[in-house]
């Protein structure tokens, strides 16, 4: 909170300042919001893609294997790959999914006793640095959650890479 010392240069900003200050931060800590909301549908996007992709192959392959046998390694050796990426692709986008802890804005129970004793302006410039360390809280977060969704689809695109590839190898036999 800006309580300012003897040795302070720093003035009080002006209400202008301070309103203006507090609606871009809040503004901010909104999109940031909306931001990871859009990486939760991206992590599920490619859990569910990555989910068809497994499906639609174990049914073909089903199907497959009545008229074509394959040992235990050969079968290990044609799969493990693809199952290995489906796997990688869940769990990164679950841990994409599974970020959570974002602010949204001050916890107006810690604020109440306080607030009510000090002037609108430092009130305003209490909840504004309240807003700074969210969205600086948030910012991180949407980092690791960003990461883990990019790891998530890249892991995808692998996936599909290995299917192609069995499917075509099966064709070949």
């Amino acid at each position: 909170m800006f309580e300012p010392t003897d040795g302070d240069t720093r003035a009080m900003p002006n209400d202008e300042s301070l309103r203006i200050g507090f609606d871009l931060a809040h503004d901010l800590v909104q999109i940031q919001l909306g931001q990871s909301d859009a990486l939760d549908s991206k992590a599920n996007f490619v859990l569910g893609s990555a989910t068809v992709l497994i499906g639609t192959y174990a049914a073909f392959l089903a199907a497959h294997v009545t008229t074509q046998k394959y040992s235990v390694p050969d079968y290990l050796l044609l799969n493990g790959p693809l199952l290995l990426s489906y796997l990688a692709t869940v769990v990164f986008a679950y841990l994409g999914y599974v970020v959570r802890k974002f602010k949204t804005a001050p916890n107006p129970n810690k604020f109440v006793e306080l607030l009510l004793h000090v002037e609108v302006r430092q009130t305003r410039l209490t909840l504004l640095e309240a807003l700074a360390t969210a969205y600086a809280i948030n910012a991180n977060q949407l980092s690791k959650k960003a990461n883990y969704v990019t790891v998530a689809l890249t892991f995808l695109c692998i996936e599909a890479i290995i299917l192609v590839a069995t499917l075509v190898f099966i064709a070949l036999l």
